[in-house]
């Protein structure tokens, strides 16, 4: 009646019933048995492996809990948080920076940063937390011709490239910090510029058949659409009606 029930609890229930048998059947014997019940799973959407044909076509974006910032004295810690954007085709990181929270403002910030730097997606997917689900990021989006997607809740198999992200960060960055780059955030900030631009970047991933992020993403340059700084500032003005 209940799929999830372990061999161990199952044993103990038919024990508690007297149902083992004369002589009773070992444990063993029991978990041999439930290893070859055929268990209904419910219905879950197929999934395949997805890329995007082209760089741009579609960003993602997500918040990753970094490091904590360690005072001289060691007295106080501030806890940071990485908020990062990937292109989905290239694997490329467009742009990232810790902030000590992830607000409106921050997401924003790190959003412009990205198409002054490396044009602007065709779609910008991201999950359902509340800064991406601001009334301005929409007029963002729509001024710049960018359609803003939104993940299924609870379920985060789309965004399984930037988590892949994170984890190499966490991996190949957050393990080999120095003290010196955990005194403000301004040292850490400029120590992830240096790793992406200096190891990811420019690292042969091993989904891109060789290649590194960098050159996945300049082969497809002349696909790339940029627009005037003039306009990128115009889109991420705020506005307010006042009477």
């Amino acid at each position: 009646r209940n799929p999830k029930t372990t061999a161990t609890t199952l044993y103990e229930e038919l024990a508690q019933a007297q149902l083992l048998g004369k002589p009773p059947c070992s444990l063993s014997t029991v978990q041999r048995f439930v290893r070859h019940i055929e268990i209904p799973q419910p219905d879950q959407p197929e999934r395949h492996r997805f890329a995007f044909a082209h760089a741009n076509a579609c960003w993602q974006s997500d918040v990753c809990v970094g490091p904590y910032l360690i005072t001289p004295g060691g007295e106080r810690k501030q806890k940071t948080l990485l908020l990062a954007i990937l292109d989905d085709a290239s694997r490329l990181c467009v742009h990232g920076y810790f902030y000590p929270e992830a607000n409106n403002q921050a997401f924003e910030a790190v959003f412009k940063t990205a198409i002054l730097k490396r044009g602007v997606p065709q779609r910008l997917y991201v999950d359902n937390g509340r800064i991406f689900h601001s009334t301005q990021l929409k007029l963002i989006c729509a001024h710049l011709g960018i359609t803003l997607c939104h993940s299924t809740p609870y379920q985060p198999q789309g965004r399984g490239k930037i988590e892949r992200l994170f984890k190499t960060i966490r991996q190949q960055l957050f393990a080999r910090l120095e003290p010196d780059d955990l005194v403000s955030m301004e040292a850490l900030n400029q120590r992830f510029a240096d790793y992406l631009e200096h190891t990811y970047h420019n690292r042969p991933h091993s989904s891109l058949g060789g290649q590194t992020p960098m050159q996945r993403f300049l082969a497809d340059q002349e696909l790339l659409r940029f627009v005037s700084r003039e306009r990128v500032d115009r889109a991420f003005l705020h506005e307010e009606e006042r009477r």
